[in-house]
């Protein structure tokens, strides 16, 4: 019974003397010390600093920094060592100027010279930056809203590149689009206008230069196996396919028309001893400057199969006609021998 009542009495002294912080804080239980230096400190305690005379402060964001130290046993024990030591814990934070101000603490430790980095400790509120690299261990997501789901016709958070819009004008993002019930896309922004590009490549290992293999321009053109922009679609390479749909204009059935001025075989056959190649068809030269139009090239191929086939369609009604005078011929001739083998 008496340890209990010695118990209530401790509590109800801690009360008042809580209390009585609360009423009084002109009366601190530990006073904070004003200092202007963090790499010399050896006690643990309360400090706090006026950054313009504090040059080792973690930045100058603040006029003002708050701070614990939590000194090492050895920097005080002469047994241990007549060498001053430095070493210490430091906990700081910066001064608020307003109400919605975010907090800010720094940490660090200090070596046996009072030396260390400072590191900012993130948090959840507000914008953070992080002076260095960062490495996630486990898989990495961007949330969005209350529910981590972004309503349909949205887009959920973005990831940038650069300071937004602000790094040379453009602003390079990744960021989820939802656009209907169980229908997504992950869209790539790159820039505000026709002259950017989105460029997958590697820097080689012999030499370090930069090679890209696709180039996506936001105007449109694509390039695979270089990056020489020119048409809608540039491949320096092979295409192999299962099946390619091209959408040729200007069909030559023309050529079965009756108008059809189909050029006669002598008159091929002078362009072709002239120029070296058909009427109507890219020479050698041409194709090796200019390339070849696929669809374009199909539909003089087929012009030139057509002319060739009302050729052979004419040429097959000459040999009936000859074949025809030739049997009439033969006929001829056999009734001659007839007559001249009666008169012997």
């Amino acid at each position: 019974m008496k340890k209990t009542s010695f118990l209530i009495l401790i509590f109800i002294s801690l009360f008042a003397i809580d209390g009585k912080s609360q009423t009084a804080p002109e009366t601190p239980v530990i006073q904070t010390s004003q200092i202007t230096d963090w790499n010399t400190l050896r006690r643990s305690g309360f400090y706090d600093c006026d950054v313009t005379k504090t040059p080792n402060a973690p930045n100058k964001n603040f006029n003002w920094f708050w701070g614990l130290n939590i000194g090492h046993s050895v920097n005080i024990d002469k047994s241990v060592s007549t060498i001053p030591y430095y070493y210490n814990a430091q906990i700081l934070m910066g001064i608020n100027s307003h109400a919605a101000g975010l907090p800010s603490m720094y940490i660090r430790s200090t070596n046996k010279e009072g030396l260390g980095l400072w590191a900012k400790v993130l948090h959840d509120q507000g914008t953070q930056i992080i002076n260095g690299g960062l490495v996630v261990q486990d898989d990495f997501i961007i949330q969005t809203g209350v529910n981590n789901s972004t309503p349909l016709g949205e887009y959920g958070k973005k990831l940038y590149f650069g300071s937004g819009s602000n790094d040379n004008n453009d602003a390079i993002w990744i960021s989820r689009y939802n656009l209907a019930a169980d229908e997504s896309e992950l869209r790539i922004n790159v820039g505000d206008d026709k002259s950017d590009r989105f460029v997958v490549g590697n820097s080689y290992h012999t030499d370090g230069k930069w090679r890209g293999f696709l180039t996506v321009q936001t105007s449109g053109v694509v390039t695979v196996g270089s990056q020489d922009l020119g048409g809608n679609l540039e491949v320096n390479g092979v295409i192999r396919a299962k099946e390619v749909k091209i959408e040729a204009t200007n069909w030559p059935d023309y050529v079965f028309n009756k108008e059809y001025n189909l050029p006669t075989l002598k008159e091929v056959e002078e362009h072709i001893k002239e120029y070296n190649h058909l009427p109507n068809i890219p020479s050698e030269t041409e194709v090796k400057e200019k390339g070849v139009d696929l669809g374009d090239m199909q539909a003089k191929l087929l012009q030139k199969i057509e002319e060739l086939t009302l050729y052979m369609i004419e040429q097959d009604k000459e040999n009936k006609e000859q074949r025809k005078l030739i049997e009439v011929q033969s006929e001829q001739i056999k009734h001659l021998q007839e007559l001249v083998g009666s008169t012997k």
